[in-house]
């Protein structure tokens, strides 16, 4: 297993990483509900633009722990080739973009 800094990380047959993310936020209470709540969807929102599949999240009062699988890099990007490459670039950015 590859250690990171911020990320434990398993490899996946080629299919992406498996990284564990515990970013710190503080040691005292920093996430009320509403600070939660935000995080959560912009969570998942940012998962859904980058192609980070979550498996599984947890959100406490000063930290927040994330397993997601991170897609393999040309993969992802190859989606967005060729022909027609530009408009299918142009409508994933509005996942992140969007006012949804």
């Amino acid at each position: 297993m590859a250690r990171r800094r911020g990320a434990a990380a398993l490899e996946s047959g080629g299919r992406g990483e498996l990284p564990h993310h515990e970013p710190p936020v503080g040691g005292e209470r920093l996430l009320g509900d509403t600070e939660k709540e935000a995080l959560r969807r912009l969570m998942w929102r940012l998962a859904r633009f980058a192609g980070v599949k979550i498996h599984t999240y947890a959100i406490m009062d000063n930290h927040f722990q994330v397993l997601a699988r991170v897609p393999s890099h040309d993969p992802f990007v190859a989606q967005f080739a060729g022909p027609g490459g530009k408009a299918r670039l142009l409508e994933h950015l509005r996942l992140l973009y969007s006012g949804n």
